[in-house]
């Protein structure tokens, strides 16, 4: 979950940054350090994802309780989450029109592409190209305008969506199916503190869906699986990359959990010698999965901050 603002930068909007070392790197190295710090889904081999899942895992309910238990907690968690951040739940398409550009690619290489399929639509008199989504941050932006959404007002949605490219592990399906959210703010809210205080209401949240399903469930009140800290511990990238600087950027995000068992992380792109820019979109909205979207100003000077969540597990590993 990210959040993006705008500030002032000599960086282009359109700019990558990638530089992983304060040192002049060789080619090899560079390239390396790059492909780790972009690897996820659709990355990885059973292999290594053997090594790193628990071999004694029992599941603490049933296969009912735990239907159950996910039915109410998708309720708790879309209820608060709505009254926390002032968001109204409404539907996002499955599919979309393949020119309409409201569809989003996972990568930059466009190595992830989405399905696609022709409607003949009155016997090919009036065709459609369609795909099936992979991503609703683009429409939520559309969405936040159909829906006459004014500063302080969002929507979320239960996004249901495919993604044939995805890397099949523990996490990770060709079928999702995550809450997106997207909120309109003011440029006077465009700040870090703004945006940890977003970040807080939804942990407020995570923690509340907890223990309303510990509520339900007592067997969930477990010493194997400690609760989820009610505080947030929030660090920038340059702090992460000055106590791990040998390490990738996905490598320091677990090895930090190690010592801090909940972490948000903000990476301010225009001076960070970690981070990628994104490129802008209206409107000035803050959004969950994908969050805050940028208004393109008269000149290109802008510059993102990212969040993530991170919780340390029993099973972890430590280096």
């Amino acid at each position: 979950m990210s959040l993006y603002s705008s500030e002032p930068s000599t960086s282009s909007p359109t700019s990558e940054i990638d530089d992983t070392s304060t040192a002049t790197p060789s080619y090899s190295d560079t390239q390396a350090s790059k492909k780790a710090d972009l690897a996820g889904p659709g990355i990885g081999n059973y292999a290594e994802l053997e090594k790193i899942l628990p071999q004694d895992y029992h599941p603490l309910l049933t296969p009912k309780e735990t239907q159950k238990a996910l039915f109410h907690l998708r309720r708790y968690i879309e209820d608060n989450l709505c009254n926390e951040l002032g968001l109204m739940m409404v539907q996002v398409p499955l599919i979309v029109d393949a020119e309409s550009g409201v569809n989003d690619m996972l990568d930059r290489d466009g190595s992830r592409t989405p399905i696609q399929f022709h409607i003949s639509n009155d016997r090919n008199k009036n065709p459609i190209e369609s795909q099936v989504v992979q991503a609703a941050t683009k429409w939520k932006r559309v969405a936040l305008k159909q829906f006459n959404c004014h500063p302080g007002d969002g929507i979320c949605t239960d996004m249901r969506a495919v993604r044939k490219d995805y890397f099949l592990d523990h996490d990770h399906s060709a079928y999702v199916d995550q809450w997106d959210w997207e909120r309109t703010t003011t440029a006077e809210q465009r700040n870090l503190e703004f945006l940890k205080s977003i970040v807080r209401k939804i942990w407020k949240v995570f923690v509340g869906a907890e223990k309303f399903a510990q509520e339900m469930f007592s067997e969930l009140r477990n010493p194997r699986y400690p609760n989820l800290p009610e505080e947030l511990t929030f660090l920038h990238a340059e702090e992460l990359l000055a106590m791990y600087p040998d390490l990738p950027r996905k490598r320091r995000e677990t090895v930090v959990l190690q010592k801090h068992p909940a972490v948000s992380s903000s990476v301010s792109a225009g001076r960070s010698k970690t981070a990628t820019l994104t490129r802008c979109a209206p409107p000035t909205t803050t959004t969950g999965s994908a969050t805050q979207a940028i208004k393109p100003t008269a000149t290109p000077t802008v510059s993102t901050a990212t969040f993530w969540f991170g919780i340390t597990l029993p099973s972890a590993a430590t280096n």
